[in-house]
């Protein structure tokens, strides 16, 4: 099963990610590796939701900011903390 795991997880990755993690021996690993290169660590996550709640909390619309840009700009800030 770990090697099924390991071998899809392989066969979904891009050369540099592939590189990154081919020395894995479990697929729990593989993942950890991806998770923690792509999301960061758990102070990581709390400090990138602080800075997105700290955006959401003083969002305002731009003086020369379309309302096309300010739901673009709202969207991501939302994103950020999803």
């Amino acid at each position: 099963m770990n090697a099924k795991a390991i071998n899809i997880l392989h066969c979904s990755l891009g050369p540099d990610e592939f590189a990154r993690v081919c020395s894995c021996k479990t697929a729990k690993e593989v993942w950890d590796l991806l998770q923690a290169t792509h999301e960061g660590d758990v102070s990581t996550k709390q400090t990138m939701i602080a800075l997105g709640n700290s955006e959401y909390e003083s969002f305002k619309k731009g003086p020369c900011e379309t309302i096309q840009d300010m739901n673009k700009r709202f969207n991501e800030i939302v994103n950020k903390l999803s």
